[in-house]
């Protein structure tokens, strides 16, 4: 504080006639090199700069911190004052520092201060820094602002957090090495550090990741990037989707993921010269935004689902699933079942030279292929199931109220698809007959559910004991699977106070004693539960307490079903009898005389 105040002090006493501008400047000059407080130091060149000298002594000065101080915010505002203060004189000297420094946060705001500045050489500077930082990248100069930008974007919280830095160096080693060389402008600092693919020294792919949601914007120099095809932008916290995207005149694929989004409402029309939108795992809201579904109904989005002999009116659906679901190999294209099954059939049979006339159906996929979303069509040409089951694949993140558009859908099972909110409209999928919503943040359901008099099976998964309470006064009785009615499981749970699966039954899937599970001889395990418990699925074997992984999972099965000793009737996994008098013979290796 002391400081400050001698700096007012001297300001006044020059300006009031009762200090020289010598004495002045060796005070200021004495207050520059004795402190180290950078912001002290600024607020000297500051009031060097007010006073407007402009003798030899006070350049030297100027000229002594824009080279040599350690703080990058000196150096700049050493530079303002000599490009305000000697704009005749000091043109060599900010190229020579321009030329040397290599500071990326440094060099932006020098570029940002020439963008706008009016001196004859200001344009001259400004290319001299992009044209180093073009050679140091091998990128084209026109690119170069934009490298400069998102670097200081990306790692400002580094430095706004020192405190946090210093303790986190005392426990990596050379971190502040790595720091030093990430934060100045280095070839190793980019862009491998930033899946970036650099071809003919334009930048043609990119990664845009915003760490812990801590960005809200992307740099405006974004659009400089000509030749940009496939732009990645994940973990923002965006207010709404930036319209910088569609400056980009060569980009073909636009992925956003991960990101928040709290306004979807404001219009936003994506270049018709991308060609595939990801909008995958998304957060912020409850309805699909108007520009993502406005894509699917693109006919290049349609295009593969038409072929497939999807209805035009059905399509843009399907479409919109898979621009929800991500990339391949975990997200991609919702299949056609009967498409799979035909491929499956030609690649065995081009493998051993045999026909296949295995029958193979809908129900095969589910345990088959972890990573299939899958449809089937009816006799009309009308989507009528819809099937995601297997928890290691990609979540679609909401319930896209344009799947109510299906409406001759019997089937629907979106299982652990982060799901938490289902839309009134699903009163409108009338032939309904089996939904499965199981393994998603379900807090409440709609009373509209109750309009679907086809209904037959119910999979929620764990819901909150009132959630449900809304629903029971206009719910009609009804048989669920097992011939239990809705009502007597709705009201046994209110009565229990325990959340439960919707499985046709008002418990929890058994678990085998411990003695069983002890061992994780899983085909014990699963000889075990499907004895044990009515309607086991594939969810079931893969869901908590159980999470017998897929790979372990899809092997056992298959070798029991080989065996003849397990078989899949309607999805669900039964023991034959072979398999019955192999679980007995099992029994017999185990004490379970204390366990009931």
């Amino acid at each position: 504080m002391r400081g400050i105040l001698t700096l007012d002090k001297i300001y006044q006493n020059v300006c009031s006639g009762k200090a020289s501008r010598e004495e002045a400047l060796r005070l200021l000059t004495s207050i520059l090199n004795g402190s180290d407080n950078s912001e002290l130091r600024i607020q000297t060149l500051e009031v060097m700069g007010k006073l407007k000298f402009s003798d030899d002594q006070m350049f030297k000065v100027l000229e002594q911190s824009l080279i040599s101080d350690e703080s990058k915010l000196v150096r700049l505002v050493a530079m303002l004052v000599l490009l305000n203060n000697f704009p005749e004189r000091c043109e060599e000297v900010i190229q020579w520092a321009i030329l040397h420094d290599k500071n990326t946060y440094f060099l932006k705001m020098v570029v940002d201060y020439l963008e706008s500045s009016n001196l004859s050489f200001a344009l001259a500077l400004k290319n001299t820094i992009l044209s180093r930082v073009g050679r140091i990248y091998d990128i084209d100069p026109m690119e170069a602002k934009f490298v400069l930008d998102w670097k200081c974007l990306r790692n400002q919280k580094i430095l706004e957090n020192e405190e946090s830095f210093e303790l986190l160096s005392e426990r990596v080693p050379n971190l502040s090495a790595i720091r030093q060389e990430f934060l100045e402008i280095h070839p190793n600092s980019w862009p491998k550090n930033s899946n970036t693919i650099i071809e003919n020294r334009h930048i043609t792919n990119i990664n845009l990741y915003g760490s812990k949601f801590e960005l809200d914007s992307l740099p405006s120099s974004l659009s400089s990037l000509s030749n940009l095809e496939v732009l990645h932008i994940s973990r923002f916290n965006f207010d709404s989707l930036p319209e910088s995207v569609n400056k980009l005149e060569s980009l073909k694929i636009l992925s956003i993921s991960d990101c928040i989004i709290r306004d979807i409402s404001r219009p936003l029309k994506i270049s018709n010269n991308i060609n595939r939108l990801i909008f995958h795992g998304n957060r912020g809201f409850t309805k699909v935004p108007g520009y993502v579904w406005e894509f699917a109904n693109r006919p290049s989005s349609m295009q593969r689902y038409l072929e497939e002999g999807v209805l035009s009116n059905e399509a843009p659906v399907l479409a919109l699933l898979e621009i929800l679901r991500g990339v391949f190999p975990l997200g991609g294209p919702v299949l056609n079942a009967d498409c799979v099954i035909e491929g499956w059939k030609n690649d065995w049979e081009e493998e051993t030279g045999k026909r296949n006339t295995r029958e193979s159906s809908y129900y095969d996929i589910s345990w088959y292929e972890n990573r299939l979303m899958v449809y089937t069509l009816n006799n009309e040409g009308h989507v009528n199931r819809i099937t995601s089951e297997n928890p290691e694949m990609p979540p679609i993140g909401l319930f896209p109220e344009k799947l109510c558009l299906l409406k001759d859908l019997t089937e629907l099972r979106l299982v652990n698809q982060g799901i938490q909110h289902v839309p009134d409209c699903i009163a409108n999928l009338k032939q309904l007959e089996i939904l499965n919503l199981g393994g998603n943040n379900l807090k409440e359901l709609p009373k509209s559910i109750t309009k679907l008099k086809n209904l037959k099976r119910v999979y929620i998964g764990e819901i909150e004991i009132e959630s449900w309470n809304s629903v029971l006064s206009s719910i009609d009785i009804r048989k669920i699977q097992g011939g239990i009615e809705l009502k007597t499981i709705i009201n046994a749970i209110a009565e229990t106070k325990e959340h439960t699966f919707l499985h046709g039954t008002s418990d929890k899937i058994k678990l085998p004693p411990f003695p069983i599970r002890k061992g994780k001889n899983y085909e014990h395990i699963i000889y075990w539960i499907l004895y044990n418990n009515h309607h086991v699925v594939w969810s079931d074997l893969r869901s908590k307490p159980l999470s017998i992984k897929v790979s372990i999972l899809t092997k056992v099965l298959a070798s029991l079903m080989k065996k003849n000793y397990v078989i899949q009737e309607n999805r669900e996994y039964k023991l034959t009898p072979e398999g019955l008098e192999e679980y007995m013979n099992i029994l017999k290796k185990y004490d379970l005389s204390n366990f009931p």
